[in-house]
């Protein structure tokens, strides 16, 4: 029986990919658990390294690893890859340069109940080389425990301060509902997971850091091309198709908001960028009250 599934796309990675696969596997035994790794064409070492480091494992955790390799598709690809041949009960997506805390298993596995749609946790942000050098934590806003969601009113409240970074959270798959990720596109975790989440009526919020983030200056918040402009009128459009319940116009406009600071930030216009920045917190609790005033 496998209760949960661990999506790891690969590609290019050789610098991180060993250290994202031992902080699994120094905890993997005796645990419910299958990691599916999803190379995504990598023209780079990091194959060679994930089977160098596979052949030094028992075979009792072998058991528990399934590798994809495919023709690059791209990061939302590579997911829909794994989520097809996902055999868990429970999804979660990790990106290949980042890690998992030591005792993420401990804390996750003891409350996979089918009951529970969503498992939240904190995250801890570090810099692109140096996984000693924490510079943000993000911490989950909701108390720890189980939350159930019985009103619009209250669903609107959860979907006010998310971030929907999908590696946030831990999805049971009954309301994944065939959902997949854009391929072609940036930002696909706001273009999906805040559908997923209509689905979710019971949330489990942990307050403990459970997820290590690498931030890295090339990543497609810097991006200036026109993929990435082509991304954002994409994702606006899909918020704007279904913008009748209070939810998705709090996540269409917060986005549109966020996507301003973006544009602004790579074009140059930086004074109205840090303006932006500075009033983000205003500008989105007057378009959230602006929203529930709205029947």
């Amino acid at each position: 029986m496998v209760k949960l599934s661990i999506i790891i796309p690969i590609y290019n990675v050789e610098k991180f990919v060993l250290e994202c696969l031992e902080s699994i596997f120094s905890q993997l035994s005796n645990k419910y658990v299958e990691i599916i790794l999803v190379n995504d064409g990598s023209i780079d070492n990091s194959m060679k390294i994930v089977d160098s480091y596979l052949k030094e494992q028992s075979l009792d955790v072998i058991k528990k690893v399934k590798i994809i390799n495919q023709e690059n598709r791209g990061l939302s690809g590579a997911r829909n890859s794994g989520i097809k041949i996902a055999q868990g009960d429970f999804l979660y997506f990790l990106d290949s340069d980042d890690y998992i805390a030591t005792d993420f298993f401990d804390k996750i596995l003891p409350i996979l109940d089918d009951s529970i749609d969503i498992i939240e946790f904190n995250a801890k942000f570090f810099h692109l080389t140096h996984a000693n050098k924490i510079f943000s934590d993000r911490k989950n806003i909701y108390k720890h425990g189980l939350h159930t969601i019985n009103s619009e009113d209250m669903r609107a409240e959860f979907y006010g301060w998310q971030d929907w970074a999908v590696w946030y959270r831990i999805y049971n798959k009954k309301i994944w509902n065939n959902r997949i990720f854009p391929e072609g596109k940036l930002y696909e975790d706001a273009a999906t997971i805040p559908f997923v989440y209509q689905g979710a009526k019971k949330i489990y919020s942990l307050d403990f850091t459970l997820i290590y983030y690498r931030n890295n200056p090339n990543s497609i918040m810097n991006n200036k091309n026109t993929k990435s402009l082509d991304s954002i009128d994409f994702i606006v459009k899909i918020f704007s198709s279904d913008c009748q319940t209070k939810y998705i116009r709090i996540v269409h406009n917060r986005f549109v908001i966020a996507s301003i600071a973006i544009l602004l930030k790579n074009i140059g216009i930086l004074k109205t960028y840090f303006w932006m920045l500075k009033n983000f917190k205003k500008l989105d609790s007057e378009i959230l009250k602006n929203i529930k005033s709205k029947k």
